[in-house]
């Protein structure tokens, strides 16, 4: 009897393991968005249980949890260093002729509902987009972040960033210069 009282504990503690979210891999509004419901967030997914099956969404990751990626707008005057901290969030330092402006941005809850997707070079890309959430400087909106197949050059990876700024709603185009 006392074993299996040791046994069902054992397995009640790993089952609790497994189905826990650390919540510092997220940002908060992405938990409190998912938090109704039976929907489990676990890693680089978001499950939601349907009556026989499940469907899987896959939490975008093209840049790399904790590595620094440097990119350049396109006429190569600005530059923007981002790091990915966690499953949801990004840490940026965006370098411009008259200023440098810190902060994060967290991914929008909803990113599943729909990809944007730009045109460039001969490529379709799909696009996810990053809240800023915390800046020094209140210009910059959104950071999209993508990666695709070169199609011109068919075994490159592209990875790419666009900025929208709060005052402007064009679309600055930002190409991979470097990663440390």
């Amino acid at each position: 009897m006392r074993i299996v009282a040791i046994l069902l504990f054992i397995i009640a503690f790993i089952t609790s393991c497994f189905n826990s979210t650390n919540t510092q891999d997220y940002s908060e509004e992405f938990l409190e968005y998912f938090s109704s419901g039976n929907v489990i967030i676990r890693h680089d997914s978001v499950i939601i249980p349907l009556d026989s099956e499940q469907v899987v969404i896959h939490i975008p990751t093209c840049l790399e949890l904790h590595k620094e990626y440097h990119f350049v707008d396109t006429t190569k005057t600005d530059s923007i260093l981002l790091k990915r901290t966690n499953y949801t969030d990004l840490e940026f330092v965006l370098y411009t002729h008259d200023s440098v402006v810190t902060g994060k941005a967290s991914l929008f809850p909803h990113f599943y509902i729909g990809v944007e997707t730009i045109y460039y070079s001969e490529n379709v890309l799909p696009i996810y987009y990053y809240k800023v959430t915390n800046s020094s400087n209140e210009s910059i909106k959104t950071i999209g972040v993508g990666n695709g197949i070169d199609i011109s050059n068919h075994d490159d990876t592209l990875i790419y960033v666009l900025i929208k700024k709060k005052d402007d709603d064009s679309n600055l185009l930002w190409e991979l210069k470097s990663t440390t």
